[in-house]
């Protein structure tokens, strides 16, 4: 099947012509590659290709943002946020912090003594803080009181991807041993242990009703996994890019990606094919986030560029610059009014997309 091809450079504007379209976003460039048959999946997936057809209807600002803040003496490697979105929680440098997401302050002082986390994961409630420590031990913190509930032994293997389940009562957790362990967050019980290949989990994702996991490994593969029966299926056999992120549609209909290459890829999960490419001709894109409604994604590059994606796709609203390094993860907060970005530079900063 011909694919016709939607590419985003630095040159100025001009209508479209045979399919084609340039807009201006400055230094970065991005290219959308979509099969024309697939523009009702990418409704789904707030990524449409009807961009192919007719001039964008407007060229984003560039956004207002709050002051950065410091958020960590060093490198952040990740957040997380409550299902609200009012509860942040960023890991960085050898510390742990909370984050009123309305008010850009700090909830207490910072936590350490955890090892050299990759990664932490929020409860959907906000009231669980879920942390890899040594050894391979995770630990479940009340976020108020900031004591252990709970401890998570697993195989020793350290913890690289940590996810709650929508309900909050199951935490997924991939090791660099190739194993995803299902536990039950009020025991700390191994419910089960996922097992395709020896092979490090480099990303998790949830879709909406907790059925369906997404898992990426260090080989480039990407599986979804059902979590009742354990059944897996490859979804990227043929095109083996890995993820560093993975998220879901609204209705779990399309799964997001961002591979190794810095290249956002769209999949069926019910078919497995790809739906769409999503890449930069200039910069790696490094994170990904889609609002709770599909209205917006936002990707995040390595050169510390945010490109938010309006309505439907069809126009990008806004480039964002305020990072001096690379952009290492994106939320959506306060009703999706609001996307939050930290940084590899260690700073924090918030947007206002309530246009």
């Amino acid at each position: 099947m011909r694919e016709r091809e939607i590419v985003i450079d630095g040159q100025a504007g001009s209508p479209v012509k045979a399919g084609r379209l340039v807009i201006k976003i400055a230094r970065s460039s991005v290219v959308l590659t979509t099969a024309p048959r697939s523009v009702a999946l990418f409704l789904a997936a707030a990524i449409v290709a009807w961009a192919c057809w007719s001039e964008p209807e407007s060229y984003g600002p560039v956004g207002p943002a709050s002051p950065a803040v410091r958020a960590h003496e060093g490198i952040i490697r990740g957040m997380d946020c409550s299902a609200d979105g009012r509860c942040l929680v960023t890991i960085g440098g050898d510390s742990v912090r909370l984050w009123d997401s309305a008010t850009g302050q700090p909830l207490g002082p910072p936590l350490t003594g955890f090892g050299p986390a990759k990664c932490v994961s929020l409860s959907p409630s906000g009231k669980t803080l879920a942390l890899p420590g040594w050894d391979g031990a995770i630990e479940l913190r009340d976020t108020i009181t900031r004591r252990p509930l709970v401890q998570l032994l697993g195989s020793g293997a350290p913890v690289a991807s940590l996810e709650f389940a929508p309900d909050g009562r199951t935490l997924a957790s991939g090791s660099d041993d190739g194993a995803v362990t299902l536990w039950d967050t009020s025991t700390g019980i191994s419910r089960q242990i996922l097992r395709a290949r020896n092979r490090n989990i480099t990303a998790l994702a949830f879709d909406r009703e907790g059925e369906v996991l997404a898992t990426a490994e260090s080989d480039g593969a990407i599986r979804l996994w059902h979590t009742v029966s354990a059944e897996w299926r490859d979804l990227n056999e043929s095109d083996e890019t890995g993820g560093l992120v993975l998220a879901f549609s609204s209705d779990g209909r399309i799964l997001a990606s961002v591979g190794f290459d810095g290249v956002v890829r769209l999949w069926d999960v019910s078919s497995g094919q790809r739906r769409g490419v999503l890449r930069g001709e200039n910069v790696r894109i490094a994170s990904l986030a889609l609002a709770a409604d599909d209205r917006w994604i936002a990707l995040g590059d390595e050169g510390g560029t945010i490109h938010l994606w309006g309505p439907r796709g069809s126009i990008l609203r806004a480039t964002w610059r305020g990072h001096e390094g690379c952009v290492r993860a994106l939320r959506f907060v306060e009703d999706d009014k609001c996307l939050v970005s930290v940084s590899q530079d260690g700073t924090l900063r918030s947007w206002d997309v309530s246009f």
